[in-house]
């Protein structure tokens, strides 16, 4: 017996077929990074139901730096790998990139938030895992907070432990 969805439809296809979800509460710093680093808490093992579905793997993470001239990244790794980033990945680009530059010194901080699809290609088991990345290879100064500010827990400024998410959708293709 087919099922038969509230539009009429009996096909699955573009329907959410599980949904995985991880929101560690992260505190982290990193002093001239200049390759990629794991966020230890953000990964997800997902069993995909079929090889031909999409999973869409969605960040969110809280980063902050005190210096004038800053850049995040935020990239995903399948399987320990990280995914292929063809536009600048030697400046760590990634999903997502941001530049800042407050000439003052101050707090910048942002929010990165970015989304990746990928084809599923097997039913085993896979393991997705978030990271991170500051500038080139070149760069130094460039100092990067995870779920935090640099100004710890400090007055009206205070943004310590400020929780980050990772959640895959594996979508009925």
């Amino acid at each position: 017996m087919a099922i038969k969805y509230a539009d009429g439809s009996d096909s699955d296809t573009g329907r959410c077929v599980q949904m995985l979800t991880c929101n560690p509460v992260l505190s982290g710093y990193w002093a001239n990074q200049t390759d990629w680093t794991d966020l230890t808490g953000l990964a997800i093992t997902i069993t995909p139901k079929s090889a031909t579905n999409k999973l869409l793997l969605r960040a969110q993470v809280h980063q902050s730096s005190a210096e004038g001239d800053y850049s995040s990244c935020i990239g995903f790794k399948k399987n320990g790998t990280l995914l292929t980033y063809n536009t600048y990945n030697n400046w760590g680009y990634g999903d997502y990139h941001e530049y800042v530059n407050d000439n003052d010194n101050s707090l910048s901080s942002g929010t990165g938030q970015c989304e990746r699809e990928e084809v599923a290609g097997s039913t085993s088991a896979l393991t997705f895992q978030v990271c991170i990345r500051s500038g080139g290879p070149n760069w130094s100064g460039n100092d990067v907070y995870i779920g935090r500010s640099n100004r710890s827990d400090n007055g009206w400024y205070n943004s310590m432990y400020v929780r980050s998410t990772f959640r895959i959708l594996e979508i009925a293709a």
